[in-house]
Formats: C-alpha cells, sequence, structure tokens
C-alpha cells in the first residue's frame, strides 16, 4: 500500500484539501455507479471539515454517491451539545443534499449502546465490501490536530 504525506499551512487549509479530495473520490465513484463509504469521527476536531462541506462544496459534491458511518457516539440524544451526529448535523448535514437513506448514525440515545452498535452493523453491514475481516470504507477521518488531518 502506498501512502503520501500532504502538508497544509493550517487547518482550515489542510480541511479544504481533505474536502477536495472526498469530492474527487465521490465523483469517481459516481462515474462509475458506486457509493463513496466515508466512516467519522466525532466530537469537535473533524468541525471545520464538515463545514467546509457544507458551505463550499454543497453543490459539487455528488452527495448520492456518498453514504456516511459513524465509528463512534456518545450516549446522549443527538440534540445534546455532546452529540457527534449532532455536531455533524449542525455543520454538515443541514446544509447538503445528501439523501437520508446514505446517512448511517449510531444511536446514542438508545441503551445500550453496544447492542445499538450491533444492530447498526447488522442492517448496515451488507452495504460495506469487507477484505481479510475488514470493512472498506472510502475514508476515515480520525482528527484535525494543530493542522493535521489523518485520514
Amino acid at each position: 500500500m502506498n501512502y503520501q504525506l500532504h502538508k497544509h499551512n493550517d487547518a482550515t487549509e489542510t480541511a479544504r484539501a481533505v474536502a477536495e479530495r472526498i469530492l474527487q473520490q465521490a465523483l469517481a465513484k459516481a462515474d462509475v455507479g458506486q457509493k463513496l463509504h466515508v466512516a467519522v469521527s466525532g466530537g469537535s476536531t473533524p468541525k471545520l471539515l464538515f463545514e467546509i462541506m457544507g458551505e463550499e462544496f454543497q453543490y459539487k459534491m455528488p452527495w448520492q454517491s456518498i453514504n456516511i458511518f459513524w465509528v463512534d457516539e456518545r450516549c446522549v440524544a443527538p440534540t445534546h451539545p455532546e452529540s457527534n451526529y449532532g455536531m455533524t448535523y449542525d455543520a454538515l448535514l443541514r446544509k447538503s443534499y445528501i439523501p437520508n437513506d446514505n446517512i448511517f448514525r449510531i444511536k446514542g440515545e438508545e441503551m445500550p449502546i453496544v447492542a445499538n452498535a450491533e444492530q447498526h452493523d447488522i442492517e448496515h453491514g451488507p452495504t460495506i465490501a469487507v477484505r481479510q475481516g475488514f470493512a472498506q470504507k472510502g475514508g476515515v477521518t480520525l482528527g484535525l490536530v494543530g493542522g493535521h488531518l489523518l485520514a
């Protein structure tokens, strides 16, 4: 597997570059009738990326060709200030044209969260290719710290 290091001057430039990369991958998938599966982390670190995608890419992005999955969630309602889904909704989803059927959130308000996560896997597992026991996502946002976005 080949890896490339991308350096940018600040967090905004980094987030914009990642949004551009997601756009390129989503367009390539759309061209062949496939979907790009993107797994997102919650919290405040990816918020800048989501804001840029929701504001600058809302008309460019082929939203119908993107599935968004969460990799974690807090045990709170989606309207709670600490909800990862809630942050993503405010920063991206309410501004974009992504179909509801392409949004796969973990329902943190439903207890127990472990059973809910297992149900999430049961309901949505078949939509994701698996290779050697690992889900094959189009990208995973892991965090934005000091202008560094790991994906």
